[in-house]
């Protein structure tokens, strides 16, 4: 629960030397603000005004700038894109690969709260892996609230090795690269870890043209913890602490890098998985076996992204509200996910009704809800919510829209999955049970292959 005020907030961003590591972090990488609307809706802003140029930060004073020319959203969390880019006069410009530099390396080690010291073990095997590639000066780390990020600077790719591979290429194939070297070493760790509701430990591979990261010092969005910047050789002493808004821990030493020590490995995963992930590549990129996925990691998409891609299309065509569709479809999914671990059958009808946790169900901001026979928990927005956990539109972009686009244009698996669902009639969309046996399992493993089938036919 968050206990700083806005008043508290201010007070830490305007100290100076938390505006200039920001600033200097953020520097040429195009930045994302978020902050609250109103009914407590979390807004993400990436452009000064409506129409407006992009938000960049050119010195420390932009820090404030922004502080106050969004005062009325209370900014919370800075982000900012893994790339570098060159001159940027036009939001156009941001879309044309041309205008990356360079782009960062990072690993994204997501973890469950109270389970700091498992993401430390996982950052640990991932920086002893990079040092045996021969990366190690240019890499730091990012408390990122729950989790870390490993970062290597994207300046340790030489320009000549930028020129001949895209950046963003090789920062993809990187990253997907060291991740298939530790994932039975990883999954190990995670085993250890007890899943909640709504989260698991996991590392993965979030790179992409737009991708942001939590900017270094910046607060997290619903934790008060900033996110501090250590170098590997502070793994062993690293301590939670550090992250401790009002005396964060944090090395400046972020900035060192050695101009072509990635290089050597740039090659290897190139050259071992060749993958393309630029926005005009994307159809050459996915042809079913073009990128060497971890053990347990075989299929292209998992069961979690077709279960929340259909539920959201069959919430979607009962009441043609599309963003409380996504925030269905991702929550139903969650649901689901959890259940199954608990050994729950859904094909008993277990509804959210029977198993949310007595503390839920006393909260007077929460509403049950029913689509068809099944029971779901809203709250006060009209987010679709389990325990503590909303599940908003943005999250299903990252959970769901961002992992079907690495293959295939959403909109193209939107469309086919809607299509898919209004071949059964409308009383097995309403029926939880008829949903999951007739329409969800019988494609759940395939779902993706069927698409793409037809977009070859």
């Amino acid at each position: 629960m968050l206990q700083l005020e806005w008043e508290d907030v201010l007070r830490y961003y305007t100290q100076d030397w938390v505006m200039k590591e920001i600033a200097e972090y953020a520097r040429r990488r195009w930045v994302a603000v978020e902050g609250m609307g109103r009914g407590d809706k979390r807004i993400f802003i990436r452009y000064w005004s409506r129409g407006g140029p992009p938000i960049f930060l050119e010195k420390y004073e932009d820090v404030e700038k922004v502080l106050k020319s969004f005062h009325f959203l209370k900014p919370r969390t800075f982000y900012s894109t893994i790339n570098i880019y060159g001159e940027i006069l036009s939001r156009e410009d941001l879309d044309l690969p041309e205008k990356i530099l360079a782009s960062s390396i990072v690993w994204d080690i997501d973890g469950v709260e109270g389970y700091w010291r498992e993401c430390v073990e996982a950052a640990k095997l991932l920086v002893e892996t990079l040092e045996e590639e021969g990366v190690q000066t240019s890499v730091y780390l990012v408390w990122s609230g729950r989790g870390i990020h490993v970062h290597v600077n994207g300046l340790a790719i030489s320009e000549e090795m930028r020129k001949k591979y895209h950046p963003l290429n090789i920062s993809y194939n990187i990253v997907e690269y060291i991740i298939g070297k530790i994932w039975k070493d990883f999954e190990e760790i995670a085993s250890s870890v007890k899943p909640t509701l709504s989260r698991t430990m996991k590392i993965e591979n979030k790179i992409d043209i737009k991708r942001v990261f939590t900017v270094p010092l910046s607060l997290h969005r619903s934790l008060d913890l900033a996110a501090v910047c250590f170098k590997p050789t502070d793994l062993k002493s690293f301590h939670i602490n550090w992250a401790d808004p009002s005396d964060p821990h944090h090395n400046t030493e972020w900035r060192e890098y050695e101009v072509g020590e990635a290089d050597a490995l740039a090659i290897k995963a190139v050259k071992s998985l060749k993958s393309n992930i630029l926005p005009e590549q994307i159809t050459v990129r996915h042809t079913r076996k073009a990128v060497s996925r971890p053990p347990g990691r075989a299929r292209v998409i998992g069961r979690f992204p077709v279960m929340a891609l259909l539920q959201a299309a069959r919430y979607f065509l009962l009441t043609g509200d599309l963003e409380k569709a996504q925030s269905f479809g991702l929550n139903r999914a969650i649901f689901y996910a959890w259940a199954k671990r608990r050994g729950r059958g859904v094909t008993r009808k277990v509804s959210e009704a029977k198993v949310a946790p007595p503390l839920q169900m006393r909260k007077p901001e929460m509403r049950l809800v029913h689509l068809g026979d099944e029971g779901i928990y809203q709250d006060e927005s009209g987010w679709f919510r389990i325990g503590e956990e909303r599940q908003l539109p943005e999250d299903y972009r990252r959970q769901v829209i961002e992992k079907f686009e690495r293959i295939i244009p959403y909109d193209k698996v939107w469309a086919y999955a809607l299509d898919y669902l209004k071949q059964f009639p409308r009383d097995t969309l309403l029926s939880q049970k008829e949903f999951y046996e007739e329409v969800y399992k019988p494609v759940r493993d395939k779902f993706l292959d069927m698409i793409l089938k037809s977009e070859e036919a």
